[in-house]
């Protein structure tokens, strides 16, 4: 078994493919764990991270068939408040996700303006199952 790491880090506003890696073997995805914080200091602030086979963002699309995962923090507040630092933790498993050597994985961020947030996911690869061939788009 592969243990890859993607560290994500955002600075505000739509940013694409700001961390990559590179399947090493043919393999099945298992399972994709992660974690994220954002200083969130405004009602209606947020952070949105994704991981994805594509190397743009679809965190704001349906049906998005490269999508492998996303993990989200608002802030919803009545008065205003100086430097709320949040964090979330998500994972899924269970997963039979076929990845062929040489794919690439990419990490994306999406966030209000100038919102500090970094994400750090790990991803569980099966090494030497068959990889399927499939498209992706």
């Amino acid at each position: 078994m592969s243990v890859y790491k993607l560290r994500i880090p955002g600075t505000g506003g739509t940013e694409d493919s700001l961390a990559s890696l590179d399947v090493q073997f043919d393999g099945e995805i298992v399972a994709i764990a992660g974690t994220m914080d954002a200083d969130l200091d405004a009602d209606a602030e947020s952070c949105a991270c994704e991981v994805s086979f594509l190397s743009s963002n679809s965190i704001a699309t349906n049906d998005a068939r490269g999508s492998l995962f996303m993990m989200r923090i608002r802030l919803s507040e009545t008065t205003a408040a100086s430097g709320n630092v949040s964090a979330v933790s998500h994972s899924v498993s269970n997963l039979a996700i076929p990845v062929s050597a040489g794919e690439r994985i990419h990490g994306h961020m999406l966030s209000t303006a100038a919102v500090v947030c970094t994400a750090h996911v790990y991803i569980y690869v099966n090494d030497g199952s068959p990889a399927e061939l499939r498209r992706r788009r």
